[in-house]
Formats: structure tokens, sequence, C-alpha cells
């Protein structure tokens, strides 16, 4: 992309005027959408540029950190403990547009400051940076705004994509706007991406080459340490078959209610939300099944609900099958599957996963996950799992393999990023 800046400014100059006009009329509903949206609440001054200060900023370099999902989090996260080791005198501020993803940023304070992420109008984004003056600027996977390109080119701050993954619509979308495109990838330092197809649509964008690296995804390296099941559990499931339904939100436990009548496996419900375990628990016990809780295990039950905190990785070693719960509900966009790849475990999950979008179109290109939606569906698919030793085998190898291809990314990126940014 090294072309003349006429076309990009006159491109950046255009999305203002779109952008602004845009924004006029959103800011009309703004009185009323704070009473619906959450993000709208809590961020409304964070939109406008206002981000949060404090004395670091003035102290250390700053490097700005940018997410939007629950799967990209997970990515900023750990690129995050990796930037402190290699940069222990840094301040990390981290953005986002996501409620849940601010929320859980705040709680685990990875970073030193959080904030939602400003609108990408020329008086918002040049506010916030001249309130952060950001050393570095790095963006987790996929999520492009001119504005926001714009100010780190012109005040010559490293923007950097990592474990990048550029969709088919971002393709087509920039393909139709390659001046907008070169507001936006030619701001960029070097792009750390996933696929060779990732490569190749930066390529046809105008992307040099030399700024583009294929590392893998990075959501392999940043896998939580499975703990032991406990005795007890293993007892419970003896030497029968067992599936393990995790993270279930409210429809889906509604749906599997149906589909475990009647079957012979040995189950695991891990609610998203430990309030609902007890819950759960009486409804089921009322419908007739045999049901314990995890913190009160019965030998002679069918159904056990984990009640418990961070022991759902572990207890995936005792599925047969496993199915990752957000996927049903289109308003979660699916949770973790790699902790089911971890345990080699065979996976099913819903249609909705678009956190983990990157993961699981992998794992449907190698037939290592069963994709389903209805209550035939669902039933066909562990069936099948439990009925086959030869697929359960094929589906689990080839999950493993993809899981061992894509790590070391983490690290790999850093040593990539480090290149460019300035030695403090």
């Amino acid at each position: 992309m090294e072309r003349q800046d006429t076309r990009p400014n006159l491109a950046i100059s255009l999305y203002r005027i779109i952008y602004t006009s845009a924004s006029v009329v959103a800011y009309g509903a703004v009185p009323y959408a704070k009473y619906f949206a959450r993000r709208v609440a809590e961020g409304l001054n964070n939109f406008n540029g206002h981000l949060p200060q404090n004395e670091s900023l003035n102290k250390k370099p700053v490097f700005w950190v940018h997410a939007v999902s629950m799967g990209e989090s997970l990515v900023a996260n750990g690129f995050i403990s990796e930037l402190r080791q290699a940069f222990p005198k840094c301040c990390v501020a981290f953005t986002t547009t996501h409620p849940d993803v601010y929320a859980n940023a705040k709680k685990k304070q990875t970073a030193d400051i959080v904030a939602y992420f400003p609108l990408d109008s020329y008086v918002s984004m040049k506010r916030a940076f001249d309130r952060w003056h950001p050393d570095a600027v790095f963006v987790a996977e996929t999520d492009f705004w001119p504005e926001f390109s714009w100010q780190c080119r012109k005040r010559k701050i490293p923007l950097m994509l990592i474990n990048g993954r550029i969709s088919s619509k971002i393709h087509s979308f920039y393909s139709k706007f390659p001046s907008l495109a070169d507001v936006v990838f030619g701001s960029y330092e070097c792009f750390a991406v996933q696929t060779l197809v990732d490569r190749d649509y930066l390529l046809s964008l105008g992307v040099s080459d030399s700024k583009i690296k294929v590392l893998g995804n990075m959501k392999a390296d940043l896998l939580p340490d499975a703990r032991f099941v406990p005795d007890a559990a293993i007892a419970w499931k003896n030497n029968s078959k067992c599936i393990v339904l995790g993270s279930l939100h409210n429809i889906e436990y509604d749906l599997f209610k149906s589909v475990i009548k009647n079957r012979a496996e040995k189950i695991v419900f891990a609610p998203r939300n430990l309030a609902n375990a007890k819950k759960w628990f009486e409804e089921l016990k009322k419908l007739g099944f045999k049901v314990c809780l995890r913190s009160d295990i019965k030998i002679d039950s069918d159904i056990m609900i984990l009640d418990t905190m961070g022991e759902l990785a572990a207890f995936y070693s005792l599925a047969d099958a496993a199915f990752v719960g957000g996927t049903i509900d289109a308003a979660v966009g699916g949770h973790n599957p790699l902790e089911v790849i971890q345990q080699n475990v065979p996976l099913v999950c819903g249609k909705n996963y678009r956190n983990f979008t990157d993961i699981i179109d992998g794992l449907k290109a190698i037939k290592a996950v069963e994709i389903v939606e209805t209550e035939n569906e669902i039933i066909a698919a562990f069936d099948g799992i439990l009925a086959s030793q030869e697929k359960s085998a094929k589906m689990t190898k080839a999950a493993t393999e993809f899981l061992n291809t894509n790590k070391g990314v983490l690290k790999a990126t850093l040593r990539f990023v480090e290149k460019i940014i300035f030695t403090f």
C-alpha cells in the first residue's frame, strides 16, 4: 500500500462526513437507548472519547489492546500477560465494545485501564488518543475502524493485528472501497494472521507481503489447566457412557431436558450461571430424573449437575461426547470448544458460535465437530458418535492435530511484534 496520500485523505474525509451524519441521527436515541442498552448506559462517556486515566499513562509506555468478543478477549488477555513479561514497565489499556467482556476485564484486572471503545468519529478518536497517548496499539483478530486506524497512522503509532482473521465479508466490503481499505490496512505496521486465506485476502487488498506473517491460532496456547476429576465422579460414571453438556444457558437447558429422556448414558449438566444449578436440580428431580449435585454426588444418579466453579475443563475428561453451550442461544455466540478437544473428546455444538468462528470453522473443515440445531439433530449426533468408535477416534485425532498445529502462536506473535515496538 505504498501510495500517495491523496486517495486515502479523500477517503477518510468522506468517511468522516458520512459517519458524523449518521452519529447525529443516532444521538437522538441516546436518552432512550441508555435505559435498554447496557453498553450505552455504562459506556456513553467512553464512546465520546472520554477514556479513564491514571498516573501510569504519563509515567510508563502505554500499550492499547482492543478486542470485541469473549473469544477475542481470551486472546487479548493471554497476549497482555506476555506483553507484561516482555515489557514489565508498561501500562496496558484495554477496550472492547461488548458489555460482558468489559465486565470480565474489570473483574480480572489484567489491564491497568479498561474502557469501552470510542465511537469512530474524528472528535471521539482524537480525544481518546490525546488522553491515552499510546506507544503501540494491538487489535485482536478482526475489528477494523477507519478513523481509529488513521489516528495511529498520522500519529506514527505502531498499529498491529494479532491472531488476525479476515472474514469473507470484511474482504468483500473493503474490496469495493480500495481507498478506504488503504486508510485501514495501510495504517497497520504488521499482521499476525491465522491462515493462508487471511494472508491472501490481505494481499488482494494491497497489503505488502512483508507485513504479513501466518502464525496459526493463538487460542490453542490459552487453555486452562484441567484439574483432576474427583474419585467420586469417576465412581459415579463407572463403566457407563457419559455425555457432558458444558456452559449451558437456559434456552439450551430447556432443549436438553427433552434430549436426555430415555437415554442410557450418564449426563453432566454444567450451567454457565452457577445460580441455575439448584434450580435445575429441583426441576429435574420433579420430572422424575435421578439427579445429584457435584457437591453431593450420588452413585445411583443418572444426571449430575456441576455446581462448583472451575471444574468443567476437568469434567470433560469423563465424556464420550460433549456439547459446548452458548451455541444454541444466538445472543451468546458460544463458549470455548478447545477445552473439549484438550481432553480428546468428540465435540458437538450449535450453529451460533461467532465468538469462536475461527476454531469451529477450522474443525468443520476437517470433520472434527458435529454442528446441530434441533432436538433431532442433537440426538442423531450423539447417537452417531457413541455408536461408532471409529467415528469418535477420527474426530478426536483430527481435533488433536488441529490443536497441536496451533501451539506456540502466542510466543511467536510476541517475537513478531517485538521487532516493531520501540525498546522501552
